[in-house]
């Protein structure tokens, strides 16, 4: 891989852009703690929309992350993402992301899929 390349072009694949750690734990602004302010979901429109982002198989992004080291393609996958797809039943298909969902420690305050989305309904 060229150092110009990003990490998720079409030329190295869906399987190169989840080839990535995770976040430890997940950050105190985590939109899948029961603790982050009710109804902001960023750039997502719904509770839905980010609920399907967050169990696609190209990993969400832990937004204390994005651009790490200057680089813009560069981040890790959300913990508390992988949490609420352990709690919701989700397994991913990518085989990094099992390694990561498997090793995700729930702090006893991240949600599932249905309940995220009750709490932050609009």
């Amino acid at each position: 891989m060229s150092k110009r390349e990003p990490m998720h072009s079409k030329k190295r694949g869906l399987r190169h852009f989840t080839e990535r750690g995770a976040t430890k734990k997940a950050c105190a602004e985590c939109p899948f703690r029961r603790t982050s302010m009710k109804g902001y979901l960023g750039p997502w429109e719904s509770p839905q929309a980010l609920i399907q982002q967050a169990f696609s198989e190209g990993g969400f992004a832990c937004h204390m992350t994005v651009g790490e080291g200057g680089n813009e393609y560069r981040y890790r996958v959300c913990a508390g993402s992988l949490v609420c797809a352990n709690k919701s039943v989700k397994l991913y298909r990518d085989r990094n992301l099992q390694r990561l969902q498997s090793q995700a420690e729930d702090s006893g305050d991240i949600m599932g899929a249905r309940e995220f989305c009750e709490y932050h309904k609009q």
